[in-house]
């Protein structure tokens, strides 16, 4: 019991993770009855095959770590490449979801185009004093020598 126990507590963490309740993620899986995903979080069965592969056929297992699901190692997000650990993929579920992880994601990326629009701000600067430096040493190269 358990394990029912530990995976029960994971799959309670991704409810909360994507800020919905049991109701809703059995409705997503295309549950008929919310029951299922209440005894699997209760501990009172396992989550069958039949669980499993619903929730990896969903808008959800682009975001979500199968192997952190079932061992509890790792990290709750899925990762686009072991090359690049620290780059969460793009999720390729709806975005009418409002969850934890699309709230900090906007953030971010209102975040880097503030930063965007200040880098180039600075760049236009950078290019118009090299420009006046490029065209007052031009005008000295081309001017007479004073005697």
């Amino acid at each position: 019991m358990k394990k029912h126990t530990e995976i029960s507590e994971r799959i309670l963490q991704i409810i909360d993770f994507l800020s919905i309740n049991p109701n809703k993620l059995s409705k997503k899986l295309g549950y008929d009855r919310t029951q299922t995903i209440y005894d699997i979080i209760n501990g009172k069965s396992a989550p069958s095959f039949d669980f499993f592969n619903r929730l990896y056929n969903s808008e959800y297992s682009e975001l979500i770590n199968p192997m952190w699901l079932l061992t509890g190692k790792g990290n709750i997000v899925r990762y686009d490449s072991p090359q690049e650990p620290g780059i969460v993929s793009e999720p390729k579920f709806s975005y009418d979801i409002n969850c934890k992880f699309c709230a900090e994601k906007e953030r971010i990326i209102e975040a880097l185009h503030e930063a965007n629009y200040g880098l180039r701000a600075a760049l236009d600067v950078y290019k118009k004093k090299e420009k006046n430096k490029g065209s007052v040493s031009n005008n000295e190269a081309t001017s007479e020598p004073q005697k």
